[in-house]
């Protein structure tokens, strides 16, 4: 499976969060025309978001979790799609202006993810990153969802 199938009138979404401002949002989404602005949302750099989900930094991964985790390069659309990345990665990364001290990793970048599907108030599926680049299966996710559609 290529891609997660939302085909129904039951499922709202699927919503972006990621930590920044709304400078960094225009220029995410105006690299990203596809991508509909109203599902996308910044997080204010001090991630209440993300710590009120339970979700920690890199710095506080288990090592021996991080050693199971096999990452492979994203399909980025070949050369032109990787220069249109690594040209934004810095105006994008999640650093707050002037308040990084030279030589220290900005607490934004060390901020792991989530995937969460959520049915009325609750969770009905949770996956938590365990390093940055780490998702949930896709046939996992699709499962789930499948199953919320068909109820």
């Amino acid at each position: 499976m290529s891609k997660l199938q939302l085909s129904s009138d039951k499922v709202s979404g699927p919503y972006f969060i990621s930590i920044g401002d709304a400078e960094k949002l225009g220029v995410f989404l105006d690299s990203n025309p596809n991508i509909p602005r109203e599902i996308v949302f910044v997080d204010s750099y001090d991630r209440s978001a993300y710590s009120s989900m339970g979700l920690g930094l890199i710095t506080d991964a288990d090592k021996e979790d991080v050693k199971k985790i096999k990452l492979t390069a994203p399909e980025m659309g070949g050369f032109g799609g990787w220069w249109k990345y690594l040209r934004n990665a810095a105006t994008l990364a999640p650093i707050e202006k002037d308040k990084t001290k030279f030589g220290s990793i900005p607490t934004g970048v060390l901020q792991l993810g989530g995937t969460y599907l959520i049915n009325g108030d609750d969770i009905v599926y949770e996956y938590k990153d365990v390093v940055p680049g780490d998702t949930p299966k896709l046939e996992d996710l699709q499962r789930e969802i499948d199953s919320l559609i068909s109820q």
